[in-house]
């Protein structure tokens, strides 16, 4: 693997192994200094008022953070569940983990709360309420019913202690205004008993938990989770009976983040290692030499971890989804590897440069065109979408510049590699069908599955966090006892300054479910100011409460409270406590003041992370016959809305429309990029057919599949538009550049195609088993996006892309004798067929030397001064070009002179393979530099030396000319253009030729126009004529036959 030679190492292990520990400590800082963010509604756009109000009621209501565990021994025994229960809960507060545990801090604060509801009764009540629910009870026969119920508790010793409520209340108008309270608890039946809330069977506790910090903070959940499991342990052992099993039944956000956080790490680990072993079997298979292709992982790994350290460097939290592709990352960025070792691992010896400039060649546009859209996704609203095209991005790209940096000095060169069968090169070859039988394939298909390809999408809640079948059974569990609670309403949420601003707001909020009743908008549930009215809500029922009470009705009242008095033996004056209440002294001013004892029972509470603003959460129960928009329009000028079935269509709506934007914006930007690259509307449209052919084909199959659209499906464009376009640019480059299908540089093209497209659907693959939905989904979508686009690239590619480089370079006007030979006057004077036949040879090249010849052709003098220079000379078979460069001057020449063949000579690689295409069969052009020539068979008859002996020493030069004059026929020329030393203030043109030179490390040997002629004499030339070039001094004409 390493020969002992310097300079000719095979593999640099010293290189390697400090790679490697780069990529470890950059891992390690990446994961010290990122916080990995499980929860995946924070991803939602906040944009949207309806999204932004239930994101913010996530957030902030207060059952987010609780604990909630249903206790049962299996039958039906309250003492013991009750001691269960107190068990459970001392473990809990021993923990450290809880501020607050059980139910006796509601048991201690219910006494203040009986007392304060008694206290204020003038100012619980509206007029409408008075009449319907207060009047009923002070008729004779009803004050007796309630007054006897009294007196018989009293008897029972149910209500011993609690004589001052009854003479505050004896008519129990309190429990009115309790009853107010119900929908606040957590469970829709249950029993208290004990101080504990048990089942209405009695076979269950509920047992309540808030954490100190977070709930759905990743670690407290796994602590609590252990804690639990612990707990449930010591029960068993200590209240099993024989017939009997403890079982501690929990629920809660705690549990969808603990599930996230194990199920995505285990995604993300069999992720990255099934896709790492399932690519190092397709990379045994595809090397001559094995461990040359386990290389290929390098720089995909390297990528992918230096673009999540750079991405550390510069963000604090990434999700957990997003680290979940790192398989498929890595699947994505080995592309180029594949390719690059692929050149390398040859039958003679490679160097890792040469491979370096292949791959960069053909791979340069499909990497900018992958990272530029996935960049886009940061225009997609979705936060997590954000993150994942930015870390995505910065993996391709630093994968990229790993593999023409860093790889070529990993691996300088290898020696030639031994015969071994290769059956996958052999496969890939048989998949480029002959003719046009592939494309007509793709378009029978494409025309089946585009009836079936309009977007569909489907948003639930649920399938945003997906949690363990004991998660699941627990909910059922838990809701199968308890009731739905939370679930099957509506939620609002009033923020405000101040506790009496937020009872002003319940004020508001009161009213305007009083109004809406009237209205088609009918909804119930408890408001904080039918507890704890505002100022104006206060004032309004104090007014009421009054004018109830008038003279006439208080008399009568008190008449009977003393008859029934005498009657179940209370002293006459027993209930005068309740009747001052009639005629209440004028109350102070604002709104009747909660005790803060009472702020976690009412639901309020002040998050430290809300800016010491106070909330207040509650429910309302919605007719279902009135529709979501309604009921969120009725109120969501006073409250934060949360009303779920309105929550998941407008996401679908807004999921459609991210969808439709960014197809346009990801494909419009493809679309302009291919366009700049290739500078060719049907070479770009060509192009582009395989991944729109994917794209129809991916949502047909979907939809065929009963699979609808999610948040995943958004990435379906990048995708295709972002990935599986590089598989079409790998193709048009190779016929691009080799013109040959059976060229082996176009065999191993197609192979690194095949190889890249198998490992990145094996990295989607990998998602599909997944047990998180939103990997699952991400990974189907891009799993058939992908095996289209592939499909597409060798079924529609090699028929198109044979028509358009090679049948029409054979039809290329370069035949010898193709077209008439023109007359001198027309080009001179019009110059029409002439560049239109010159610009013809490099229709189909790429953009540069296009774009140089035609601006070449318009700009350059030369072009308008040689057929001066060539007048008279027409017997010219063989032509002798030493730097030809991109070939125009070549084919100029060739175009003056049709039945003429070239022979060239070009020291750069890109622009000899460029000159040859331009030529084709008209001549040759070899790879080289002056003082060597072309090898020629004939004499020539005319040579060129054009805007290049500057790069020749005097030597060197001296020699060309004498080399040239050997192979000259007996009435040749030579024509030289050089560029000569400014003898004054040099011009812009040289100043910027001169900066181009230094930086290429190039150091110029320029003469004077005699020095120049001097050698041209002595190399056995006779000098013509010298002339300048345009207007400029710096570029002179050198024209000179062969001595006699």
């Amino acid at each position: 693997m390493v020969n002992s030679k310097k300079g000719d190492k095979q593999l640099n292990i010293g290189l390697l192994i400090i790679t490697i520990l780069a990529a470890a400590f950059m891992l390690f800082v990446s994961f010290q200094r990122l916080y990995v963010e499980t929860d995946i509604t924070a991803s939602l756009p906040t944009h949207n008022r309806v999204i932004h109000d239930a994101l913010d009621f996530f957030d902030h209501h207060p059952l987010q953070d609780q604990v909630i565990i249903s206790a049962s021994l299996g039958t039906r025994d309250p003492e013991r569940l009750v001691k269960l229960a107190a068990m459970v809960e001392e473990q809990l507060w021993a923990s450290g983990l809880f501020s607050r545990v059980g139910m006796d801090h509601y048991q201690q604060i219910m006494p203040e709360l009986i007392t304060q509801v008694v206290k204020t009764l003038p100012f619980q009540f509206t007029r409408t309420q008075l009449k319907n629910q207060i009047r009923p009870l002070l008729s004779p026969d009803a004050v007796r019913e309630t007054l006897s119920q009294t007196h018989d508790r009293l008897l029972s010793l149910e209500e011993v202690g609690t004589s001052e409520f009854i003479a505050l209340d004896p008519l129990g108008l309190k429990n009115i205004v309790l009853a107010r309270l119900k929908s606040l608890a957590p469970v829709d039946e249950f029993n208290f008993y004990q101080g504990k809330l048990l089942s209405p069977d009695s076979r269950h506790c509920l047992i309540m938990a808030t954490p100190k910090g977070s709930g759905t903070d990743s670690k407290f959940a796994t602590r609590t989770m252990d804690l639990i499991h612990a707990v449930q342990t010591l029960a068993q052992t200590a209240f099993s009976r024989p017939d009997e099993h403890v079982v501690l039944t929990s629920v809660g956000a705690f549990r969808a983040a603990y599930d996230n956080e194990k199920i995505i790490k285990h995604d993300v680990q069999n992720a990255i290692l099934i896709a790492t072993a399932a690519i190092t079997l397709l990379l045994f298979l595809a090397f001559p030499r094995p461990w040359i292709g386990l290389l290929a992982l390098v720089p995909a790994m390297f990528g992918t971890i230096a673009g999540l350290f750079t991405y550390s460097l510069l963000y604090d939290s990434i999700s957990l989804i997003v680290l979940g592709f790192g398989g498929a990352i890595i699947s994505i960025t080995i592309d180029h590897g594949i390719t690059y070792l692929l050149f390398l691992d040859q039958p003679q010896k490679t160097f890792g440069r040469q491979a370096s400039t292949e791959v960069r060649a053909v791979g340069l546009i499909a990497t900018l065109t992958t990272v530029c859209a996935f960049l886009s996704l940061g225009m997609s609203d979705f936060k997590i979408l954000e993150e994942l095209g930015k870390f995505t991005a910065l993996g391709m790209g630093f994968s990229f510049v790993f593999i023409h940096s860093l790889f070529p000095r990993i691996v300088p060169m290898l020696r030639p590699a031994k015969a071994r069968r290769l059956p996958l090169k052999g496969l890939v070859n048989t998949l480029i069908l002959p003719g046009n039988c592939g494309a007509w394939f793709a378009l029978a298909l494409t025309l089946v599955l585009v009836w079936f390809a309009w977007p569909v999408f489907h948003v639930d809640l649920s399938a945003m966090s997906t949690v363990s079948r004991e998660t699941r059974d627990a909910d059922t569990a838990f809701y199968e006892t308890w009731g739905k609670g939370f679930t099957g309403k509506s939620h609002l949420m009033l923020t405000a300054d101040s506790v009496k601003k937020l009872q002003d707001l319940s004020d508001r909020l009161s009213d305007r479910v009083s109004a809406v009743q009237t209205q088609g908008v009918p909804a119930s549930g408890t408001i904080l100011s039918m507890i704890f009215p505002g100022e104006a809500k206060k004032q309004g029922n104090y007014q009421a409460w009054v004018q109830f009470w008038g003279d006439e009705r208080v008399t009568a009242l008190k008449q009977t409270l003393i008859r029934e008095a005498d009657r179940l033996g209370f002293t006459r004056d027993a209930f005068d406590p309740f009747l001052s209440l009639l005629a209440p002294a004028d109350p102070p001013d604002g709104p009747v003041v909660i005790p803060q004892a009472l702020y976690s029972m009412m639901g309020i509470s002040q998050p430290r992370e809300n800016g010491g603003h106070w909330i207040w959460t509650t429910s309302l129960m919605r007719n279902p016959d009135v529709d979501e928009t309604s009921f969120y329009d009725a109120f969501s000028s006073i409250a934060t809305v949360f009303e779920p079935q309105l929550f998941s269509d407008t996401l679908g709506v807004i999921l459609y429309a991210t969808f439709a934007k960014m197809f346009f914006i990801i494909a419009g930007a493809v679309l302009i990029l291919l366009f700049i690259f290739f500078l060719d509307i049907r070479l770009t449209i060509i192009t582009m057919l395989p991944v729109f052919f994917a794209f129809i084909c991916t949502l047909g199959t979907m939809k065929l599949l009963g699979h609808n659209l999610d948040i995943p499906a958004l990435m379906l464009s990048i995708i295709v538009f972002g990935i599986g376009i590089d598989f079409s640019l790998f193709f048009v480059r190779a016929y691009q550049r080799y013109r040959d299908e059976s060229h082996p540089s176009v065999e191993l093209i197609r192979l690194a195609v095949f190889m890249a497209g198998v490992s990145t659907m094996i990295g989607f693959g990998v998602m599909c088993m997944a047990t998180h939905s939103l990997l699952q989904s991400a990974g189907l979508a891009s799993l058939l996006g992908i095996g289209f686009c592939l499909g597409g690239a060798f079924l529609i590619m090699p028929p198109l892309l044979r028509r358009y480089f090679i049948l029409q370079t054979a039809e290329s006007p370069r035949g010898k004798g193709s077209l008439p030979e023109p007359q001198e006057d027309q080009n001179q004077e019009t110059g029409t067929p002439v560049p239109s036949r010159i610009l013809a040879r490099y229709r189909t090249a790429e953009a540069y030397p296009r774009m140089f010849a035609r601006f070449k052709l318009q700009l350059d003098p030369m072009f308008r001064e040689l057929p001066g220079i060539l007048a008279g000379r027409d017997n010219v078979l063989r032509i002798m070009d030493i730097g030809t460069g991109l070939g125009v001057p070549a084919c100029f020449l060739l175009e003056r002179f049709p039945h003429a063949r070239i022979f060239g000579l070009e020291p750069d690689p890109e622009s000899q393979r460029i000159s040859a295409m331009a030529i084709s069969d008209r001549g040759s052009v070899a790879l080289g530099s002056a003082p060597d020539l072309p090898a020629v068979s004939e004499p020539v008859h005319m040579a060129l030396m054009l805007d290049m002996s500057h790069f020749l020493t005097p030597d060197e030069f001296r020699l060309t000319l004498k080399r040239i004059r050997a192979t000259m026929a007996p009435d040749g020329v030579l024509i030289i253009r050089a560029i000569i030393p400014p003898a004054g203030k040099p011009t812009r043109v040289w100043i910027i030729e001169a900066l181009k030179l230094k930086l290429k490390g190039v150091v110029p040997h320029y003469l004077s126009v005699q020095a120049i002629t001097d050698l041209i004499n002595e190399a056995d030339f006779r000098m013509e004529h010298t002339q300048i070039s345009g207007n400029n001094r710096e570029t002179v004409w050198f024209v000179a036959k062969v001595s006699p």
